[in-house]
């Protein structure tokens, strides 16, 4: 979504500025509309590298887990010790 905005947002202030103004406001505008373009493309490059890092380490996580070995290990149960002289 965010590249999506970027675009368009891009976009729109290179049509709006290559029309000629004598006036300040659609110059702010212009450069308000770059900024916001700039701003979402920022955010979707935080979005892509950062996110997926938990991601990453639960996969990572799961393969540690999946490679290492099972081990099955039976014991005796510990024999029932009743104190028959305090009852």
């Amino acid at each position: 979504m965010q590249i999506f905005l970027t675009f368009i947002f891009l976009g729109l202030a290179d049509a709006i500025a290559e029309q000629p103004t004598e006036t300040m406001l659609p110059s702010l505008l212009v450069q308000g509309i770059a900024i916001s373009g700039w701003f979402f493309l920022g955010e979707a490059g935080i979005l892509i590298f950062f996110s997926h890092r938990e991601l990453r380490q639960r996969y990572r996580t799961y393969q540690r887990l999946r490679a290492a070995p099972i081990v099955f290990q039976t014991t005796k149960p510990a024999e029932l010790q009743i104190d028959f002289d305090n009852l």
